[in-house]
């Protein structure tokens, strides 16, 4: 298993790097951010996500280590594989990502090629809870405050089973007070169904 690897850039294209390592060229997968990073002919180093198929072993290699916890957070979500995975991390920055799962903004998710609503219903109910990135002192001004939780999460699993905005409306409502906001999107869940099971959106 490759973790880390450090070596000279031989050369790139839109999407990867062959890095010489030793007398060794790696072809190596990589975000658009790393890609602008690395020119041919300098030294770089790659912590490197390394997947092994039957086919092939492919390496994805990321210049922050933040970045390759958060692409094998990714990877984690159903229909989610590198491609898309890749994709979210060249488009969104890790604490912007983070942001946009919190506060269920679709919108955001669906900047990125290859995830359309529903794909990104997914990622902001999946990965709800899971990445918690802080950005950086340097861009904490520029990224602004994170707009407080809602219950779009709570809307979006209900809507997957199928309820209509009218039904989930009252409901919504009385999940606010209780269990409450700071509670769990399961427990909230949890909670709603069963006041819908009872008719209490009539």
């Amino acid at each position: 298993m490759i973790a880390w690897l450090k070596g000279v850039v031989l050369f790139k294209d839109r999407s990867s790097l062959v890095l010489d390592v030793n007398g060794v060229g790696y072809l190596v997968q990589v975000t658009t951010g790393t890609l602008r990073g690395a020119q041919p002919g300098e030294e770089v180093s790659l912590h490197v996500h390394t997947q092994v198929r039957e086919d092939a072993i492919q390496l994805f290699g990321f210049s922050d280590p933040l970045e390759r916890t958060v692409f094998e957070t990714l990877l984690a979500v159903n229909k989610v594989g590198t491609r898309v995975a890749m994709a979210v991390l060249s488009t969104l920055r890790p604490w912007d990502l983070s942001r946009a799962v919190e506060t269920a903004d679709l919108p955001t998710l669906q900047r990125v090629p290859g995830v359309g609503k529903r794909l990104a219903q997914r990622l902001s109910l999946e990965l709800a809870g899971k990445l918690d990135v802080e950005p950086p002192p340097g861009e904490a001004a520029q990224a602004g405050q994170v707009p407080p939780k809602t219950d779009q999460r709570l809307s979006l699993a209900l809507a997957q089973l199928g309820f209509r905005r009218s039904e989930m409306e009252p409901v919504l409502e009385r999940v606010s007070r209780e269990p409450g906001p700071d509670a769990t999107l399961e427990e909230r869940l949890r909670a709603a169904l069963k006041l819908l099971s009872a008719g209490a959106s009539r």
